[in-house]
């Protein structure tokens, strides 16, 4: 968690097994309130995914949870991605269906700009707060 109380957003690094070593799976969660000791409502929040699979490229899934209704976008780097995606979506409603989820929303995008996590982190930072640094030699 962040220790700036503007951030409402948890982030989280974690082994990728399906890619290359060293690489590693992101994730950020949208937490209620502000400041480091804000939580996590499991049933209203947002999750945004990024990996990158050996076979199938980068990934970047983003989860808009309201009520027990998700929207899931998927944003994939090339069309068999994309396939695989798409293939998975009835597995994917099941097994939100089991836990009591309803999925409203399913997309997938060949979307190459949006397959990072930067994209969606860059838009939580407020501008004013960043800070510029000029060095001469």
């Amino acid at each position: 968690k962040s220790e700036r109380p503007e951030i409402n957003y948890s982030y989280y690094q974690v082994p990728n097994s399906m890619a290359a070593p060293g690489k590693s799976a992101e994730i950020m969660i949208r937490r209620d309130g502000k400041g480091k000791d804000s939580l996590i409502d499991p049933n209203n929040t947002q999750v945004i995914m990024y990996m990158e699979l050996e076979n199938l490229g980068k990934i970047a899934v983003l989860l808009n949870v309201n009520n027990k209704k998700v929207y899931c976008v998927f944003n994939t780097q090339n069309e068999q991605a994309k396939a695989a995606m798409v293939k998975g979506e009835e597995d994917l409603r099941r097994k939100l269906a089991a836990k009591n989820f309803d999925m409203n929303k399913f997309q997938v995008n060949v979307n190459p700009a949006m397959c990072a996590i930067k994209p969606y982190l860059l838009p939580m930072v407020r501008l004013e707060d960043l800070l510029r640094i000029d060095i001469q030699a």
